[in-house]
């Protein structure tokens, strides 16, 4: 910074810990924090930790100044409790407990919310300052600034000048330097319009790395989950028997979509009824009418369908739909997901009626009861599911059923070579017998 009465000369500490050394406008510490901002890029927690360094050197010029930063956004809020290394985080709760503000990095230096609601920001008076960290109508995230310092000490650090600094300094930064000293020394002590302003400008900043960091992690998981479609499509193919296809597919789809049961029900054409295979070896297995629960009526429409509590829907059959178990039972708020395996057995084209050829029915696969993810863990950070209701998120919807057409043609492929296995050995065929491992 530069003096007003002095072009060559710049103002220096005459106390404390940087006494002798010269301080600068609040613009030329901006300058000089902003490269803070692109050292840590992998992480959101790093993004608002350079926002609170940056912040502290541009209102270094306050004594005695808190910063607190507080994660609003569920997505934020999520990764730093995942990275959270020192015991739970500190959570304030304001507007009746509706808005959560989640303490972000030092716990030791920390002060409470100022400000009422996310309605009274920013937040602004001459001892605290609050702006949110925001792209567009997006939040992610609260800065609050709160100045103790009083005006004596404030003033002590507007001190005397030194010629050393400044005299190697360009004209021109000289002349944006003088500028800004003198609307510096002309504003009282406390906060002011322009450190709002550049508090604003820093918080802005932050909010568009966050949403860029946000829509890089989804695209990961994106990629990610594309290729443990492809590692559940070869393991499906490599199934012997219909049996050894639905253990496959059980153990794959649980995994993928954190679910604790997968069932798969066979359909019988000559029956038409729905066999569920026996938990017992070389039984014959369990057979439910089309009629019956949710599995029987995705059998009729063949459509998939996406169930947020079980409870929400009158067609639900305890039976039908799995939902008898030995042990604990299934909460009435489970989420459940249902599709069919359709396939065109005879290829394109019409039957002998003229009318377009109606898909066969293979059977249903049945996903059921989410594991409980905990609110920090990688999955919710990433987006997959919902830590609060565990539901099925729009994007898994669509993966089950790209899923369900990969398992259809690899489920039809080995029940057509067990058929004509069992021809060639002049065996008699039937659902039930393959299912029953006879």
């Amino acid at each position: 910074g530069v003096s007003p009465s002095s072009s060559s000369s710049a103002r220096v500490a005459t106390s404390g810990p940087l006494a002798g050394m010269p301080l600068f406008t609040r613009l030329s510490r901006l300058m000089s924090a902003m490269p803070m901002f692109w050292k840590d890029l992998e992480s959101p927690c790093a993004v608002l930790g350079a926002l609170s360094d940056v912040a502290a050197r541009v209102i270094s010029d306050l004594p005695g100044t808190v910063l607190t930063v507080y994660a609003l956004d569920p997505w934020l809020r999520a990764v730093a409790e995942a990275e959270q290394q020192d015991g739970p985080a500190t959570v304030y709760y304001l507007g009746q407990g509706k808005t959560q503000l989640q303490v972000v990095g030092n716990k030791l230096k920390q002060e409470p919310p100022c400000f009422s609601g996310l309605q009274a920001l920013p937040y602004f008076t001459r001892t605290a300052v609050a702006v949110t960290v925001h792209l567009r109508e997006r939040q992610f995230a609260v800065l609050q600034v709160s100045c103790t310092g009083s005006k004596a000490e404030d003033m002590t650090m507007r001190g005397q000048t030194n010629v050393s600094s400044a005299a190697a300094a360009p004209r021109v930064l000289k002349d944006m330097a003088r500028d800004e000293d003198r609307r510096d020394s002309q504003e009282p002590p406390g906060f002011t319009e322009t450190a709002l302003g550049y508090l604003q400008l820093i918080c802005g900043v932050a909010g568009g790395l966050l949403a860029q960091m946000e829509r890089l992690k989804g695209r990961q998981s994106v990629i990610a989950r594309m290729r443990t479609c492809m590692e559940v499509a070869v393991e499906v193919n490599k199934a012997r028997s219909l049996l050894d296809f639905e253990q496959r597919v059980k153990v794959k789809m649980g995994t993928f979509f954190d679910v604790t049961s997968v069932r798969i029900l066979f359909h019988d054409q000559e029956q038409r009824c729905l066999l569920q295979t026996s938990a017992v070896r070389r039984q014959d297995p369990t057979a439910f009418g089309l009629e019956r629960g949710i599995v029987g009526l995705v059998a009729r429409k063949m459509q998939v369908m996406h169930l947020s509590s079980i409870s929400s829907s009158p067609h639900v059959d305890t039976t039908a739909d799995g939902l008898v178990r030995s042990g604990r039972p299934v909460a009435p708020t489970t989420a459940m997901l249902v599709g069919p395996l359709c396939v065109d057995a005879d290829g394109p084209g019409t039957s002998a009626g003229g009318a377009p050829q109606a898909p066969r029915l293979i059977g249903i696969v049945q996903l059921l009861e989410r594991r409980r993810k905990p609110p920090g863990s990688q999955a919710v950070a990433l987006g997959k599911g919902s830590g609060a209701s565990n539901d099925f998120t729009v994007e898994e919807q669509a993966q089950f059923q790209q899923l369900l057409r990969i398992c259809t043609y690899a489920a039809w492929r080995t029940w057509k070579v067990q058929e004509q296995a069992a021809q060639l050995e002049g065996t008699p065929f039937s659902l039930a017998r393959l299912l029953g491992g006879k």
